[in-house]
């Protein structure tokens, strides 16, 4: 399945052009990283860019690509993926490309033994279905929700 934009717009606040352009600049950057398989670069901007939907979003896809690579599993479990994404998804629940991208991302890395182990304990099941109830019209998103839910549970 490929990632697909949902084409937010909005963010927690309305930005001012110098928000604009910050959240353009974090997104380049993140689809740099991917492109050349950085790991800590996606998570830094992820990081950094936790008040906004579209950087959380670019970011989940981008580890959502990368997972689909057996060496930048671990790394992103290792490197905090996991809590990132339930993070991103529990404060910017009323964005469904977060929420999409970011089932789809621990769906993929719960493929590692680790990472599943992580993911298991953690508040995923609960966020994953949420999204499912609080976003029942998209039915892409749900696709991506289940297929989180039957290699998690």
């Amino acid at each position: 399945m490929q990632p697909q934009p949902s084409q937010n717009t909005n963010d927690s606040k309305s930005p001012d052009l110098q928000s604009i352009n910050a959240i353009q600049d974090s997104v380049s950057r993140i689809n740099e990283a991917v492109e050349k398989e950085d790991v800590e670069g996606v998570l830094r901007e992820m990081r950094s860019g936790k008040s906004s939907s579209t950087i959380q979003e670019r970011a989940c896809v981008g580890i959502w690509k990368m997972t689909r690579n057996e060496d930048t599993l671990a790394k992103f479990g290792k490197g905090g993926a996991i809590e990132l994404i339930l993070e991103a998804m529990k404060n910017h629940s009323g964005f469904h490309g977060v929420q999409m991208h970011g089932s789809g991302a621990l769906r993929n890395l719960a493929e590692d033994d680790d990472n599943y182990a992580k993911i298991r304990s953690s508040n995923a099941v609960e966020l994953i279905r949420l999204a499912m109830q609080n976003h029942s019209s998209k039915v892409l998103l749900r696709r991506y929700c289940e297929d989180a839910l039957a290699r998690i549970v």
